[in-house]
C-alpha cells in the first residue's frame, strides 16, 4: 500500500490521502510501544518513512485534545509519534542486535542522548499537564486519561535506559541495601538516624529524577481514580 511513503499519496484526493496518513502514524505508534515491551523488532524503519508527520494544529483537528477553557491545547497525536521515535531510540539501544556491539562508552553515550530527547521532550508538554491538580481541571475523561498514559509511557523510556525496571533484580537489591539495619544507625529510641553509605553499591544514574517523576505518576494515578 506505499503508506510509508509520500509517494503512495500522490494520486489520492486530499482527503484519502490525510486519512492515510493518520492511519500510517497510528500504526508507527503501536509499533514502536509494541516492540519496546515485548522487545521484539519493530517493522518501519525511520528512514524509510517519508510521510509528513501530524500537524502542530491540523485544520480539522484530528488528535487535538483543547482544555474545557480552550486555554490549552496540545496535539496528542504528533507528541505520540515524537514519543515513539525516541521509544524506537530505547529499544535499538538496549535490545536490538546492534545493542550487543556497543562499547560501554557508546552505550552511555546513546543513553545519554536518549535522555536529553526525553528531556526536550517532556519539555514540550505544557507544564500545567504534568501535575494532577492541572490536568484534570483541564480535562477529564478519556482525554486526562490519554495525557496519563502518555506520561507513563514516557517513565518507561526513563526507566529503561537507567536499568530502573520492575523486573530487574540488580537495582531492587541495591535499594533494598537502604533499608537494612546494617547501614542505617538507630538512636537510642530506635528512630531512624544518619544513612552510612560506606560499601553500599551506588543508585541507578539519575535516580533522584526518575523518583520525582515516579512520584508525579502516582499522584496522577490517585488523583485520577476520584475523578
Amino acid at each position: 500500500m506505499r503508506r510509508p511513503s509520500r509517494k503512495g499519496l500522490d494520486s489520492l484526493s486530499s482527503t484519502e490521502s490525510f486519512r492515510r496518513r493518520m492511519v500510517f502514524w497510528i500504526v508507527y505508534i503501536l509499533d514502536r510501544d509494541l516492540a519496546l515491551r515485548s522487545k521484539a523488532p519493530y517493522t518501519q524503519l525511520d528512514a524509510e518513512t517519508d510521510v509528513e508527520l501530524p500537524g502542530l494544529d491540523d485544520k480539522d483537528r484530528i488528535g487535538m485534545l483543547t482544555s474545557s477553557t480552550g486555554g490549552i491545547s496540545v496535539n496528542y497525536l504528533r507528541k505520540r509519534v515524537e514519543l515513539a521515535r525516541i521509544q524506537g531510540r530505547v529499544y535499538d539501544i538496549l535490545y536490538s542486535w546492534r545493542s550487543h556491539l556497543l562499547t560501554p562508552d557508546q552505550r552511555l553515550n546513546d543513553i545519554s542522548l536518549v535522555a536529553q530527547m526525553l528531556s526536550e521532550w517532556r519539555g514540550t508538554i505544557p507544564a500545567e499537564l504534568l501535575h494532577p491538580g492541572g490536568l484534570f481541571q483541564c480535562f477529564s475523561g478519556t482525554p486526562a486519561f490519554l495525557v496519563m498514559d502518555m506520561y507513563n509511557r514516557h517513565l518507561e523510556c526513563l526507566f529503561r535506559i537507567h536499568d530502573i525496571f520492575s523486573f530487574d533484580d540488580s537495582w531492587l537489591g541495591r535499594t533494598h541495601c537502604y533499608l537494612s539495619p546494617a547501614v542505617i544507625e538507630l538512636g537510642g529510641d530506635e528512630v531512624d538516624g544518619k544513612l552510612v553509605k560506606s560499601g553500599l553499591a551506588p543508585l541507578p544514574e539519575a535516580w533522584g529524577d526518575c523518583i520525582q517523576y515516579g512520584r508525579t505518576c502516582l499522584e496522577l494515578s490517585v488523583f485520577g481514580n476520584f475523578t
